[in-house]
C-alpha cells in the first residue's frame, strides 16, 4: 500500500482522529487501496484502555 494520506497531505495535522501531531489522538492512518476503496487501520494505545 501507499504511505498514509495523512502523513502526505496534512503531516502537521491535529486532528483527534487522524492527525499525526495529536499526541493523545488515535492517529488513525488511511491509504489508498486501488480503484476507489480506502483503507484504515488503526492501533490502540495503553492510554486508549478505559
Amino acid at each position: 500500500m501507499s504511505e498514509a494520506l495523512q502523513d502526505t497531505y496534512a503531516p502537521n495535522g491535529t486532528c483527534f482522529g487522524c492527525g499525526p501531531r495529536n499526541e493523545k489522538g488515535l492517529r488513525i492512518k488511511s491509504r489508498l487501496a486501488g480503484g476507489d476503496a480506502v483503507v484504515a487501520t488503526w492501533h490502540a494505545e495503553k492510554f486508549h484502555e478505559a
